[in-house]
């Protein structure tokens, strides 16, 4: 019994110090050369105040062009254990839905292969992956707790999961955290867990947005360990 109780405790220390963070974002300067769109007429990506700005000025209908925005991170493979954390806020949306797409993989090449996970006020979480177009993985319509959408797509109260509240705060920056073990996609919101889905791995080095809808919002703090 003692020997199965030491070799536990060895399992879980090594797990827990063979994670280390490879990187990490206050925005308080821009030291890891973010590249920023400042005079663009369609976006706006600009460091202010210690957090990243972006914004899409047109509306999704009137103008279809999509922001990819990415960031290589050294020593980063997605094809391996990981975790992103980072804090974000939605600003203002003007647009038919509200929320904020988040990806990682291989970003760089011509041929992309990246997942993204749609998050937002509504309380409609979507996992998707990219490669010569999209793939439409997985969603979860959680329940909301003192947030009501305002959009045309909002989902019905009846056709909700209820075993979880959508833990998002309106108009406040939220904690967003997504852990890749194994073959395994987990997403926490305000350290809530909200989604758990089995995916294909795919091997990457960066980190990224798109932005496609009229909107503004703001993202600080990063970290990524593996």
């Amino acid at each position: 019994m003692k020997i199965k109780i030491i070799v536990a405790c060895f399992v879980l220390l090594t797990s827990l110090f063979s994670c280390k963070t490879i990187f990490s974002e206050d925005f308080n300067n821009n030291d890891n050369n973010w590249e920023l769109y400042k005079d663009n007429k369609e976006f706006l990506v600009n460091i202010a105040e210690g957090k990243l700005h972006v914004e899409k000025f047109s509306l999704n209908r009137i103008n279809n062009g999509c922001l990819w925005y990415k960031k290589e991170i050294k020593n980063f493979d997605t094809s391996k254990d990981f975790s992103i954390q980072f804090m974000a806020k939605i600003i203002k949306c003007e647009d038919v839905v509200n929320h904020i797409d988040f990806q990682w993989g291989d970003l760089n090449s011509n041929q992309k292969r990246l997942y993204q996970i749609d998050f937002g006020n509504s309380g409609l979480i979507r996992l998707n992956y990219f490669d010569k177009g999209w793939s439409y993985l997985f969603e979860k319509k959680l329940a909301l707790n003192n947030i009501t959408p305002s959009n045309q797509f909002s989902v019905q109260k009846k056709d909700r999961d209820k075993t979880v509240y959508y833990p998002v705060k309106a108009n406040e920056f939220n904690k967003y955290e997504i852990i890749q073990k194994g073959n395994y996609c987990t997403i926490k919101i305000n350290d809530i867990k909200v989604l758990s889905k089995k995916i294909k791995i795919t091997a990457g080095n960066s980190i990224g947005i798109q932005q496609c809808l009229r909107s503004s919002w703001e993202i600080d703090k990063i970290v990524i360990k593996q």
